[in-house]
């Protein structure tokens, strides 16, 4: 019987989102490792993630999700079948001047978050916006 191919995925993540990634006693972690069936080693910032090839994919896109800003349990439904991480760099899109991002930013949010909230419930997808990334997980 073939066996499948074990590798290591690697991920940075900001330090204010690993204590996110781990949760409280180490529940968050405990939870993603549970249902990729992966194991999850986070040292400083870095993140290593090792387990079956279709598992660590999975495992570094949620751990990488909860790095751009979502909860781990949103970060999760990536773990559906049609479901994906998709982040955007607006640096790429819109320059790196601080003014501009911030407006850009602000724009995707709205007042009181209410054009982000609108995004989601018209696409059914989740969206983060953090640091200079806009990220969405939705289905294809």
């Amino acid at each position: 019987m073939p066996t499948l191919l074990t590798l290591m995925q690697y991920v940075k993540i900001p330090q204010e989102r690993v204590s996110v990634l781990i949760g409280e006693d180490g529940e968050a972690k405990k939870k993603i490792e549970r249902l990729t069936k992966t194991k999850i080693l986070v040292e400083d910032t870095s993140v290593t993630v090792e387990g079956e090839s279709l598992s660590e994919w999975l495992a570094r896109d949620i751990v990488k999700a909860v790095g751009r800003g979502f909860s781990p349990d949103k970060a999760l439904s990536i773990l559906s079948e049609d479901h994906m991480l998709l982040v955007i760099d607006l640096t790429d899109l819109v320059g790196s001047s601080e003014k501009t991002l911030s407006r850009y930013k602000g724009r995707i949010i709205g007042r009181d978050g209410k054009t982000r909230k609108i995004i989601e419930e018209m696409t059914g997808c989740y969206l983060s916006v953090y640091g200079k990334t806009v990220s969405l997980i939705g289905s294809y």
